[in-house]
């Protein structure tokens, strides 16, 4: 073991710019790619808090009683599957509503209550396509004279989601791609740098891994590295621009800081482990 750690800091030693850059390019490419998740996250959970407030609006027509609209929700709307809750509004609690919020006695004026009954619906999985479905369904039912939802913003939301998804799957990926190139490239050019040495440790009957072990074990610590600039670079990041970016990028709560300092090194650690491992492999075998 000691003479794999000799190995290992003996090539970072050997080439400290090549290394340094190495964990600079990774940290940069981990953290870029938390803010880029963070921001997918921050649109999945504006969509999901607007799909379980959204509600739809179903009005009866004016001369529907209060009786015959409280009928068509029992009988007809709460058993639409999708379906999560139904608050049926009088025609009586829809003036009151409208008094308080407005101050105006309609029914003083006009001389009878000019609103009518309604049932406001909330479902269950409120995607725009599931959201549409019931609308077309209300519409159809007997007595509903309007139904209101606002599907275009909900539409909006989606496809923003979609949208930040892939840009971060994409963009990310790239990032990470461009810091594993260079990693690879280190790896390959530390193996050169080792040939001749390598050719001696075959002579003397080393085995493979003794000869790819310290290129893995740089590699695998310029992740760990890495991982743990990364994490401090996205905190910095999220924390002094809280106020601007906060809107668009969900920044981690403290009580998660330890989970994302873990997951980060285990991805940068295994991000710059196992490519070095297999380029100092491959390389390994034509020596």
């Amino acid at each position: 073991m000691m003479f794999l750690f000799r190995e290992t800091w003996r090539a970072i030693r050997n080439a400290p710019m090549t290394w340094v850059m190495s964990c600079v390019t990774l940290a940069v490419a981990l953290s870029v790619t938390g803010l880029l998740g963070g921001a997918a996250w921050k649109a999945r959970t504006t969509l999901r808090t607007a799909r379980e407030t959204l509600p739809i609006e179903a009005f009866f027509a004016t001369n529907v009683s209060n009786e015959d609209a409280s009928a068509a929700v029992d009988q007809s709307i709460r058993s639409m599957p999708g379906i999560r809750s139904v608050t049926f509004t009088s025609r009586e609690e829809a003036l009151a509503d409208y008094t308080r919020s407005s101050g105006e006695d309609v029914e003083r004026i006009l001389g009878l209550n000019p609103l009518p009954a309604s049932a406001t619906v909330r479902l269950a999985d409120a995607s725009a396509e599931a959201a549409e479905h019931i609308i077309e369904r209300l519409r159809a039912t007997s007595g509903i004279a309007e139904v209101r939802a606002d599907l275009g913003l909900l539409r909006i939301l989606e496809a923003r989601s979609l949208a930040l998804n892939r840009l971060a799957l994409i963009f990310g990926g790239l990032l990470l791609a461009s810091s594993i190139f260079f990693l690879v490239t280190a790896a390959r050019l530390t193996m050169l740098a080792r040939k001749n040495a390598v050719r001696v440790m075959k002579h003397l009957g080393a085995r493979r891994w003794q000869i790819v072990l310290p290129v893995a074990l740089e590699g695998g610590f310029a992740g760990l590295v890495a991982g743990i600039l990364g994490w401090g670079l996205l905190l910095l990041l999220t924390r002094s621009t809280a106020g601007i970016t906060g809107i668009f990028i969900a920044a981690p709560r403290p009580e998660h800081y330890a989970l994302l300092l873990a997951a980060m090194s285990g991805v940068g650690t295994a991000l710059g482990l196992v490519p070095t491992a297999l380029v100092g492999y491959a390389t390994s075998r034509r020596r």
